[in-house]
């Protein structure tokens, strides 16, 4: 593995240890009530999100 791809797995590392918890969390919440003014688009986004960082990361964990 070059350190090129090292820096890009560590950042894409540090990003799902951001991005899953904080999307499971905001989830919760909005099912709580907490959060029900936010609308649903953002969660979305989120969850997105967390699923493509998921996949790019198992892509070049894969690949080194």
């Amino acid at each position: 593995m070059n350190r090129k791809t090292q820096k890009i797995t560590k950042k894409l590392r540090l990003l799902i240890v951001l991005f899953i918890p904080l999307t499971i969390l905001l989830y919760l919440l909005r099912g709580f009530g907490l959060l029900s003014f936010l609308p649903g688009g953002i969660f979305l986004f989120f969850i997105i999100a967390s699923l493509f960082l998921l996949i790019s990361f198992l892509i070049t964990e894969t690949l080194s």
